[in-house]
């Protein structure tokens, strides 16, 4: 039976180049035993392309499956000639592989050459990496310097070569170690790969890399929110309770932390050799699967320093050096089944499009120590099942206006209302108050006024200024105060001081209406007791400083169509400048003495007129 197959040549071989102007994900390799190592002669760019052999788990059709461009110039290959050895244009790449990566060298270190012209290396230089030293050996580098002995046609030569350690380990593998990740390796060789050594040195908390015992020792970490304390509540929990209430956790008063966690959970990474399985990219990004007993993790790391990262207990940890943007286009859904700490610093901002809801079943602490300002389009009502409490320091303004212009406060009160003013009050008129149900009550010490027009005081000279967007209440109805129990106005009966407390009312027009009695008592004298609903007219009490009328211009006018008039008094004087007029059925006078001076005219006509 004829082969169909030409005779397995296998081959090895060190890729020099990755550029497929087809992107294909071919190679160009030098091929030991069947290319010159001289590029002068075959130069790179006329090596046969080789194509990459991928795993089952690729499919390596139409774009699905793994892109084979792993690979880097420099990197040891093995593979076979699809088109058998005799020919051997057509290499095909089984795999790479990996021990310790050398250089010629001699006592001092590498031998620098031209890699240009020199095949089976990288012409770059790039790769094998050789610009760090292993934290455990040094690496001499040769340095070119201008001789200062050099003279023209003399035998000293023009520049001198010198050795100096590169004594820095940038994180990276280099020579003489093993081309095996640093974090595949583990213990010490994992703490001095980049990633760790730069996650642990901007770590923020403590041993946050930056050396200095002071500044971790004042360092507390990232705050998280607390409950504010105040003066109108204590911190007890009975204080924060009512009934029916579920139990809820006890509120948090006292500052509290939280630091980013240690990188791989621990101060010192626990990974043993062969259980991680790395896999590392030419520009520092990272992807590890670590399966070491106890130590289990997996790991992402981009260059820049975000990383993810879930440790053995299924913590995870995600820190983001640049800014991140999440996306869902329809809903999301979070569980947290313990404490949510936020802290963000800088701005919050929250735009929401449709409605929010929030339910919380313990008790809700906000503190804000700036301005809070608030603005609702529509409508907004609270309802607090219990007591309400607040406490404003410094002024509280509130402007009720309609889109109108003018604006209507209903206050309902079913129970008991108290307001104490320690200074003053003052009342401009916005809109009307009704329906209080119980008991109304004003406590003011020491004044209280009405001003419908007054506006607040000046806050440099502190005198009343005025409010024209307030309408007056001659142009813009009345102040009304209803209710069907008492209205009670007082002052201290005693004087405070030098001041006698005083109740004054100012109108054109005064109306008093009563229904079954008016009673005026003036002094300290007690009030009479009159059984509720008893009709009894018009009651006046006087104390000894007695009762006087006094008018200025005009005339003094008593008339009594039904019933009589009654003067009672010791003495009984009248004394008129104009015209006086006295008309009734029944005048009736009685005292010691009776004078009537007129100065003009006096007149007396009724049915029975007695002088006694």
């Amino acid at each position: 039976m004829m082969n169909k197959y030409p005779e397995f040549a296998w081959w090895q071989g060190i890729v020099e180049s990755r550029n497929d102007p087809d992107k294909l994900g071919r190679y160009q390799v030098r091929i030991f035993g069947y290319h010159n190592r001289d590029r002068t002669v075959l130069p790179t760019e006329d090596l046969p392309w080789a194509i990459p052999m991928q795993p089952v788990t690729s499919a390596a059709i139409s774009g699905v499956g793994n892109s084979p461009t792993g690979l880097v110039e420099g990197s040891a290959v093995i593979g076979f000639f699809a088109d058998g050895g005799a020919d051997g244009q057509i290499p095909v790449i089984m795999g790479s592989f990996g021990a310790m990566t050398m250089l010629p060298s001699n006592e001092n270190g590498p031998i620098k050459f031209d890699r240009t012209t020199v095949g089976f290396y990288d012409k770059s230089e790039i790769f094998p990496r050789n610009k760090s030293k292993p934290f455990e050996k040094a690496v001499l580098e040769d340095v070119e310097t201008d001789n200062p002995d050099y003279v023209e046609g003399g035998d000293v030569e023009k520049t001198i070569t010198t050795k100096v350690k590169d004594v820095e380990d940038q994180g990276y593998n280099s020579l003489d170690e093993p081309d095996s990740p640093r974090l595949a390796r583990g213990g010490k060789w994992a703490e001095q790969h980049f990633s760790l050594k730069s996650k642990r040195a901007n770590r923020i908390g403590k041993q946050d890399g930056l050396n200095d015992e002071q500044m971790d020792a004042e360092y507390k970490g990232i705050p998280k929110a607390t409950a504010p304390t105040s003066s109108i509540y204590t911190t007890e929990e009975p204080s924060l309770t009512h009934p029916g209430m579920p139990a809820t956790p006890k509120p948090k008063y006292t500052e509290e932390y939280w630091e980013e966690p240690l990188p791989q959970g621990v101060a010192e990474s626990a990974t043993q050799y062969p259980y991680n399985h790395v896999r590392e990219s030419e520009s520092g990004h990272i992807f590890e699967v670590d399966d070491t007993p106890g130590a289990e993790r997996i790991h992402q790391y981009h260059k820049s320093g975000t990383y993810e990262e879930i440790i053995a207990d299924g913590s995870r940890s995600v820190k983001i050096v640049g800014k991140d943007y999440e996306i869902v286009v329809s809903d999301k859904h979070i569980l947290v089944q313990g404490d949510w700490n936020i802290t963000v610093d800088g701005d919050y901002n929250l735009n929401v499009l449709g409605n929010k809801y929030e339910d919380v079943n313990g008790h809700l602490f906000t503190a804000v120590r700036g301005n809070a300002v608030t603005k609702i389009q529509g409508n907004e009502t609270k309802e607090v099942m219990t007591d309400q409490s607040l406490l404003v320091v410094g002024n509280k303004w509130e402007t009720i206006q309609a889109n109108q212009g003018t604006g209507q406060v209903v206050l309902r009160i079913n129970g008991l209302y108290t307001r104490s003013i320690s200074e003053q009050i003052d009342l401009y008129k916005f809109g009307k108050v009704e329906e209080i149900m119980g008991d109304y009550k004003v406590i003011v010490s020491p004044a209280v006024g009405l001003h419908p027009r007054k506006g607040p005081p000046d806050p440099t000279t502190g005198a009343p200024v005025g409010r024209p967007e307030i309408p007056g209440i001659t142009n813009y109805g009345s102040f009304k105060i209803k209710t069907v129990g008492d209205i009670e106005f007082g002052t201290s009966k005693l004087p405070i001081g030098t001041t006698f407390p005083t109740i004054s009312m100012q109108s054109a027009y005064i109306t008093s209406t009563a229904l079954l009695g008016h009673i005026e008592s003036v002094g300290i004298i007690p009030q009479p007791m009159i059984a509720p609903g008893t009709p009894m007219g018009k009651w006046t009490q006087v104390d000894a400083i007695g009762i006087m009328e006094m008018v200025f211009a005009g005339k003094i006018d008593r008339i009594n169509l039904a019933g009589p008039i009654n003067d009672f008094a010791t003495v009984i004087s009248q004394t008129g400048m104009a015209k006086h007029s006295t008309r009734s059925p029944l005048i009736s006078r009685n005292a010691g003495k009776i004078t009537d001076n007129g100065g003009a005219m006096m007149s007396m006509k009724a049915g029975i007129i007695k002088l006694n």
